[in-house]
């Protein structure tokens, strides 16, 4: 049967039935929002939090952020399979769905991702100095956006119709 898999354990092996149908795209979407969120987060909060001296480093992880966040819109959308569907995504938000949540958290992250790249390079490479402060607001704007793209792949797990990790509230 093609939807079964097998695990292996001490004592033998165990069909495991409805085995979740996921691949490359599901696997590089976790890891890349994952990645973007994070270094976002703790950039942005050392950003906020003392700028002078972690300047340069905040900077380059708002920079790093928004490359990271693209691939994960991609493989987001490459799991889809049909590139053309993912703006229905987009026409409605259902706070019920994570998917749907999801989705837009993503979105709104990835433009605040772009402008606190675009800001960070033009303060380290053009020395436009007086950004910094806009881009502290940019960059404390999209904190919440980022946590909660960090926080919704475990509740998307989370939610799923696998017995074992539909009961696993935790």
């Amino acid at each position: 049967m093609a939807s079964e898999a097998r695990i292996q354990f001490q004592g033998g092996e165990r069909v495991v039935t409805k085995a979740p149908p996921w691949h490359a795209a599901v696997t590089l979407d976790t890891m890349f929002s994952s990645l973007a969120s994070g270094t976002y987060i703790v950039s942005a909060l050392l950003f906020l939090i003392a700028p002078f001296q972690f300047g340069r480093v905040c900077l380059i992880g708002l920079i790093i952020a928004f490359p990271v966040e693209v691939a994960d819109l991609i493989a987001l959308v490459a799991d889809l399979g049909d590139w053309l569907r993912f703006h229905h995504m987009l026409r409605v938000l259902k706070l019920r769905s994570p998917m749907s949540v999801g989705a837009w958290l993503t979105s709104i992250f990835a433009i605040f991702a772009f402008f606190s790249a675009s800001g960070a390079i033009l303060i380290l490479v053009a020395g436009m100095f007086f950004l910094m402060l806009p881009l502290r607001i940019v960059a404390g704007c999209g904190l919440p956006f980022a946590l909660g793209v960090a926080l919704y792949k475990g509740v998307l797990l989370s939610s799923t119709a696998q017995p074992a990790w539909g009961r696993m509230r935790t």
